[in-house]
């Protein structure tokens, strides 16, 4: 797989406009996730441990990006930005080698800029560090060793599958069903003799080893801090609860095995179908997320949608030998991806978060928050967190006084919900913590769906009996920090710090 000059000439300016296209959102304020992500890593040197003393259902992976990145600079927020550019670059760079190698040079190019223009819409958060974002760049370079090795007689394609497969999973398990369709295909279409039973098994074996390379020092690593089991049930257990596996719709899962049942006759018969294997590829990156409602999910898709209407339009350009007509489509197809979604591409960064988030998440005045509370106290108060933003924390740099940095998790159903409401109430009533931020975004059921009434009456209760308003941020008319709360402003306002009586 070389280089040649020119096309590494075509990368250089690639990677210029794509940076370019992403500069402007390095220094977007952290959203929740982000925020929950940076608060766990910051606090990590601090003695921190993710799982046991946090409660962030995302896998380990995405901790030691932020972890690396404060480790550059607190609070440098573009650090993690950056490193999630350059994951999406190098994931648009393979999808290149992966289209010439399926359909030609043109069609890589096609897909790479593709990638680029579906990178632009602001509803599925491309430019967020978050865990999809990082996940694509593994997912993809599984899938490259795949298309180039599938067909080769060595073992250690196997191993760096597998590998690249798990690193993909410990970012976001969202991208299974995609690596487990990838490697059954791959698997029987590459089962030789039935005698040959030692093959099957070194196949099996050094896929295992590529996993286990992975996975083994992560859970060395949670068991010697001691967070092994909080690992377990809040990655595993209560994804489950999260991600409603059990309401996937069967009609799904039977289409993709009956793509699965064709892609096998299909490779098995005619050496490969481009249709069939696209088609099962495309269905079981739906799988796991064609219900939710949180839209970065449909990143995962991404490069699969780029690399079907590439080889789509290289199927329409055989049909036309006028290369101005094929190279009009292929603009065509690119505008009406990007010219919709153009004015993320040239906004401010205050301009992108109004444009990427809805506007009642409160992620812009976060950093004011954050500075506040980091004034008003001490680097040892303890700070209860009575909302859904942990970035408040991390601007803060002030640690939570319960596990629960995310008060969401405690609304959404799951078996231990009663247990883990109990839970954030024994924090307040042993801890007392000093500070409470408290953001009325979490008496909105629309915001996730669902919310405990229990809980925000104890919260109310509490905080009206043992707490008085430090201050708070007010929209409207008077928008900003303010100290003197009326009535008025308390009902504006998107974060209220109070401090105990």
């Amino acid at each position: 797989m070389r280089i040649k000059i020119k096309t590494l000439s075509y990368f250089l300016l690639f990677a210029a406009i794509f940076l370019i296209i992403r500069a402007h959102s390095f220094n977007m304020p952290f959203e929740r996730d982000e925020g929950g992500y940076a608060y766990v890593a910051h606090f990590l040197s601090k003695g921190l441990v993710p799982y046991k003393d946090s409660f962030d259902q995302k896998p380990p992976l995405i901790y030691l990006i932020y972890y690396i990145s404060d480790l550059i600079g607190y609070r440098m927020l573009w650090v993690p930005r950056a490193i999630a550019a350059v994951f999406a670059l190098t994931a648009s760079f393979m999808l290149y080698f992966i289209g010439k190698k399926e359909f030609s040079p043109n069609a890589g190019k096609k897909a790479m800029w593709f990638f680029l223009a579906f990178l632009t819409i602001p509803a599925i958060t491309p430019y967020s560090a978050n865990t999809e974002i990082f996940m694509l760049t593994p997912l993809v370079g599984a899938f490259l060793i795949y298309i180039y090795w599938k067909n080769k007689k060595s073992y250690w394609p196997w191993y760096w599958f597998s590998v690249l497969s798990s690193l993909a999973i410990m970012f976001k398990p969202i991208c299974i069903p995609t690596i487990a369709y990838i490697f059954t295909i791959w698997f029987f279409s590459s089962v030789p003799d039935k005698n040959k039973l030692s093959s099957i098994f070194k196949k099996f074996l050094i896929s295992i080893a590529g996993f286990l390379t992975v996975l083994l020092p992560i859970l060395l690593w949670l068991s010697i801090t001691n967070s092994l089991k909080k690992f377990f049930e809040i990655v595993v257990l209560y994804n489950f609860s999260y991600s409603k596996i059990s309401n996937i719709n069967l009609v799904i899962i039977l289409l993709i095995l009956i793509t699965a049942i064709s892609a096998f006759k299909y490779i098995k018969l005619k050496g490969k179908s481009l249709f069939w294997f696209y088609s099962g590829i495309l269905a079981s990156s739906f799988l796991f997320i064609y219900q939710s409602p949180i839209f970065h999910y449909y990143l995962l898709t991404i490069p699969f949608i780029s690399l079907a209407i590439a080889y789509s339009l290289e199927k329409l350009s055989s049909f036309s030998k006028s290369s101005l007509f094929n190279s009009a489509i292929f603009l065509v197809g690119l505008l009406m991806i990007v010219l919709p979604n153009a004015k993320s591409i040239f906004a401010s960064k205050e301009q992108l978060v109004t444009l990427t988030y809805d506007k009642s998440n409160p992620f812009l005045e976060s950093v004011i928050v954050g500075e506040e509370l980091n004034k008003h106290s001490s680097p040892n108060d303890l700070v209860l967190m009575a909302g859904h933003e942990p970035q408040v924390l991390y601007y803060a740099d002030r640690k939570s006084a319960s596990r629960f940095i995310y008060l969401y998790t405690l609304l959404i159903p799951s078996t231990k919900r009663a247990e883990y409401e109990n839970k954030y109430i024994n924090d307040i009533e042993n801890k007392n913590p000093k500070f409470v931020i408290y953001s009325p975004l979490i008496t909105q059921k629309g915001h996730c769906g669902y919310i405990s009434e229990s809980l925000i009456k104890y919260l109310d209760n509490t905080i009206k009996n043992k707490y008085q308003i430090l201050g708070g941020y007010v929209n409207g008319s008077n928008q900003g920090w303010k100290e003197n709360l009326n009535d008025d402003d308390i009902k504006q306002s998107s974060f209220i710090i109070y401090i105990r009586k």
